[in-house]
């Protein structure tokens, strides 16, 4: 298993783990689904290349800001991609965003509230 594929943190049902180039087609998906960005940002979707971007930044933000990041969170006996998982550093202030953004399928599932409180934790 690659640095990337390491679980950060295991849930009852979750893995979180670092985000990687791998991760692009899904994560261009889920960013490309205007239900699940209509909370995210100004509520407008992302093309692909916005998705790779975004991929980029946060791989620079492991190294910059250990800990912090987007995280990629995968139901833990399948390993079947569920979405991701956000604990940002927001500039000029010393506060830390906690989100997540998840395929529709796994709505009203408690995955969003486990994934956000095992990255507080």
């Amino acid at each position: 298993m690659s640095h990337a594929d390491q679980a950060l943190l295991e849930t009852e049902r979750l893995i979180l783990r670092r985000m990687s180039m791998k991760d692009l087609d899904k994560m261009a998906r889920l960013n490309s689904d205007p239900d699940v960005m209509r909370h995210i940002g100004d509520g407008t979707v992302w093309t692909r290349a916005q998705s790779e971007a975004r991929i980029r930044r946060i791989l620079k933000v492991y190294e910059i800001f250990p800990g912090l990041g987007l995280w990629i969170g995968e139901e833990k006996v399948s390993r079947k991609f569920i979405g991701a998982y956000a604990l940002i550093y927001i500039p000029r202030t010393t506060e830390v965003e906690v989100g997540y953004r998840l395929q529709k399928s796994a709505w009203g599932r408690g995955f969003a509230t486990e994934g956000a409180r095992a990255l507080v934790r």
